[in-house]
């Protein structure tokens, strides 16, 4: 018994390495090079270096920490937001992610490997291929210069959703378009926090202002080719 796997339940601990190795089998056999694994629900490490050869994987992690065995040069930390998801809906967040930010191409296949979020076991596996499944996708003509920052947007949106504001729900919503067309739409029912800051001060990449600015209130989104940013905050929608 490994130290890695004392304590938890020796079935689930099975089924997870027996789970692991069909994965790995399967991916061979069908030619795909990248599979997506839950890190957070997977105890044996040693045992993926075990079983991989080539394979490159993308980890979808909840806390975004790196290990000792972690090799960038066939490793992606994909960081993903926490949010109350079924095993369905951890495997799609981190697929849409991975696709949006140009980690898997629209056409390439993937198989994904995912489990109850705190269960420290995985019990799921789907092969998906982006543009097939996430329809959006094939609208999307733009490339990774939008789809990052639309990555971006929709891991503040889940961090804030699973957060809320001290400790209670709170509705934000993010309208994404020119500011200029919104405005007929938009009442702003306090003065406007981000007045006279910075452009680069109000970037959705900043984590100061992308932590603080949803909790107040976000009614105005600027999108054009570069760079994304904050507007207004602390208005409605009408």
């Amino acid at each position: 018994m490994d130290r890695q796997t004392i304590g938890l339940n020796q079935e689930q601990v099975l089924e997870t390495r027996e789970l692991l190795k069909a994965a790995f089998l399967l991916a061979r056999a069908l030619e795909i090079r990248t599979l997506v694994l839950q890190q957070n629900e997977l105890i044996d490490l040693q045992l993926v270096g075990d079983l991989r050869s080539n394979e490159r994987i993308i980890w979808a992690s909840r806390d975004g920490r790196e290990w000792p065995s972690f090799d960038p040069s066939k490793d992606i930390l994909l960081r993903v937001p926490h949010a109350a998801l079924n095993r369905i809906g951890q495997i799609n967040i981190a697929l849409f992610l991975a696709a949006l930010n140009g980690l898997v191409g629209p056409e390439e296949r993937v198989l994904a490997l995912s489990g109850v979020a705190g269960s420290r076991r995985l019990d799921t596996l789907i092969i998906s291929k982006p543009e097939r499944d996430y329809p959006w996708l094939q609208h999307q003509k733009t490339g990774k210069a939008v789809s990052g920052h639309l990555a971006r947007l929709l891991e503040i949106a889940f961090h804030l959703a699973h957060e809320g504001r001290e400790g209670a729900p709170i509705g934000t919503i993010f309208v994404l378009g020119e500011l200029e067309r919104l405005s007929p739409y938009l009442r702003q029912l306090i003065l406007n926090p981000l007045e006279g800051h910075a452009a680069a001060d109000r970037s959705i990449h900043n984590p100061g202002i992308s932590r603080d600015a949803p909790r107040i209130g976000c009614d105005g989104w600027r999108l054009r080719s570069q760079p994304y940013r904050y507007r207004r905050i602390g208005g409605h929608v009408h």
